[in-house]
């Protein structure tokens, strides 16, 4: 975790919508040199990791988003901004 953080974005949970969002917070017309938090329970595949040159200013937290004492290591409070995305549920019936 980036020691200087704040006015950073935080996005919790990840799915295809992190990754767009983050490409757009990270674009030449957006904010390049962003810092951005992902809080997320699942792993995120390495291969996302190192295919986007443009994640060097990015965080991940392997964890779950909601947990208070998550969000007050990614520094909730310095936020600019705290998004947090739909994660998909599987409902499994007998």
């Amino acid at each position: 975790m980036p020691k200087e953080l704040g006015n950073h974005f935080i996005i919790c949970n990840w799915n295809k919508g992190g990754e767009r969002v983050t490409k757009e917070i990270l674009s030449p017309d957006g904010d390049p040199m962003a810092q951005i938090v992902v809080i997320a329970k699942q792993e995120i595949e390495a291969s996302i990791l190192n295919y986007y040159h443009d994640y060097q200013n990015v965080t991940f937290i392997n964890s779950d988003p909601v947990l208070h004492s998550i969000l007050e290591t990614a520094r909730v409070d310095r936020a600019k901004v705290l998004l947090s995305l739909r994660m998909k549920l599987l409902l499994m019936c007998n």
